[in-house]
């Protein structure tokens, strides 16, 4: 086994899938197993420790819902990837959601302000019956992913 550094840059707190493939970075190839995911599962719960690689899951899911093949290229599921055709990704990074105050009320504030990025106004105060408005306005009558990261 080689000692040698490694010829390309190791992503050292790099979690997002686009900037790693765009800048040559060293990937893991794991994508095979993304693809057995999404055609075995509709609702995916992962539960990991700290530090396991949760969002750059879900950051390499929302490239690939969103059919964006260019990142997959000379990876496992690079064939299966320029078949997908793009659906809406709404992703919920709940780190962002404070710490202190009600729940329920800051739960409705994240929601919302994602709901900003697609220019839907929710006007329900209640964090599922918002959610379900978001979901609604992206999807339409189709389909939608949604990725949750941070949930703890």
């Amino acid at each position: 086994m080689s000692t040698d550094p490694p010829s390309r840059p190791l992503p050292l707190g790099i979690q997002t899938f686009r900037r790693i493939r765009e800048e040559g970075m060293v990937y893991v190839d794991k994508t095979a197993l993304v693809q057995s995911l999404v055609r075995s599962y509709r609702r995916v719960f992962l539960s990991r420790p700290r530090r396991f690689g949760k969002s750059l899951l879900l950051s390499t899911l929302e490239s690939y819902f969103k059919g964006e093949a260019h990142l997959f290229e000379g990876l496992s599921i690079a064939p299966a990837a320029l078949e997908v055709t793009p659906i809406p990704v709404i992703r919920l990074d709940l780190s962002l959601v404070p710490s202190t105050g009600p729940l329920e009320r800051a739960l409705v504030a994240r929601v919302r302000a994602v709901a900003e990025q697609w220019a839907i106004v929710i006007d329900e105060e209640s964090a599922p019956e918002a959610l379900a408005a978001l979901i609604s306005g992206v999807s339409g009558s189709g389909t939608c992913a949604v990725l949750v990261d941070e949930y703890d």
